[in-house]
């Protein structure tokens, strides 16, 4: 959990410091419409903070490819437990306390997540700057430590110790819609609401003890539907790319529906999954195929008048 925690503070707070304090250097002037669309480069007075991260030029296209790659993680919540107390009386009459006592203590393990998708871009965006929707893979891992104590008089007998493990592998579709928040020319903050409905491709577990009181181990739901936020630092790396890294997590399920909550069964605990990712976008340019134009009046493009076929 520690190096999860400081992995966490290194991408959101280590990198987007280091890159604010490269990005400190005097801009250059940029076009009326070099940078994008919605809030704009409006006139020469307006400052980098007010520039727009998608490209606003014709030459550029409102839509594109996406990648991302990253680390999974299973938050684990508090465990659980279980005591049985049975007061018997031995053949001398004496009173005699049995107590079975029940321990399940959740971990969470990282995976690995990948996903292929496309963004679209709005020219006039009311609050959502873009929407995105792909397809993506996520191995979600962790496991459990079952303990079980058997007592007699407070004088404990025996212990046992077991450990259970699940890695499953899903196949996921995905949607988004971005809302952005501009830090200046280079640098921008995302907020997203999505959802997320996930095949369980392969489900990997080992162990099914459970506490008495549960009356068996629990799993999610073959194909559980999520409602999720994502947060992400983005940069615009170059002319062309955006470089976004982002931490999902979900806040509802949708699919299986008992109550609200926003986390995965495995056996006796409870995960919340986190999804670590660097996100790629790549913004295409449009495709130039229209004709050279002239002027009506006869003169081309190089300020001269071409000859005619049959004119001296």
């Amino acid at each position: 959990m520690r190096n999860f925690l400081k992995y966490i503070f290194f991408l959101f707070l280590f990198i987007p410091s280091l890159l604010i304090a490269q990005n400190k250097k005097k801009p250059t002037k940029k076009t009326k419409q070099e940078y994008g669309h919605g809030q704009g480069y409006l006139n020469k007075n307006k400052k980098r903070n007010d520039f727009d991260v998608f490209p606003l030029e014709t030459k550029y296209r409102l839509g594109g490819w996406l990648f991302g790659i990253g680390p999974t993680y299973m938050l684990a919540y508090p465990g659980d437990k279980d005591e049985i107390v049975s007061n018997l009386t031995d053949t001398a009459g004496s009173s005699v306390i049995l107590s079975n006592n029940y321990d399940a203590l959740p971990r969470g393990r990282f995976g690995l997540m990948a996903e292929l998708g496309w963004f679209h871009s709005f020219r006039r965006p009311k609050g959502i700057e873009y929407i995105d929707f792909g397809l993506s893979y996520k191995m979600l891992r962790g496991s459990e430590k079952f303990i079980q104590q058997n007592w007699i008089n407070n004088v404990m007998l025996s212990e046992t110790e077991i450990k259970q493990t699940f890695s499953d592998h899903f196949l996921s579709l995905h949607f988004n819609a971005v809302s952005q928040r501009h830090i200046n020319g280079r640098l921008f903050i995302t907020n997203a609401l999505g959802v997320n409905f996930d095949y369980t491709l392969i489900p990997n577990r080992s162990g099914g003890l459970a506490l008495p009181k549960n009356g068996g181990v629990t799993f999610p739901v073959q194909m559980p539907l999520q409602l999720h936020y994502k947060f992400g630092f983005g940069i615009r790396a170059k002319e062309r790319l955006l470089i976004v890294p982002t931490l999902e997590m979900p806040v509802f399920n949708i699919l299986a529906f008992t109550h609200i909550v926003s986390t995965h069964p495995y056996f006796n605990s409870r995960y919340r999954p986190m999804l670590i990712s660097v996100r790629f976008m790549f913004i295409r340019k449009t495709k130039n195929d229209c004709p050279p134009v002239y002027n009506p009046a006869g003169v081309g493009p190089d300020g001269k008048s071409p000859k005619l076929k049959g004119v001296k």
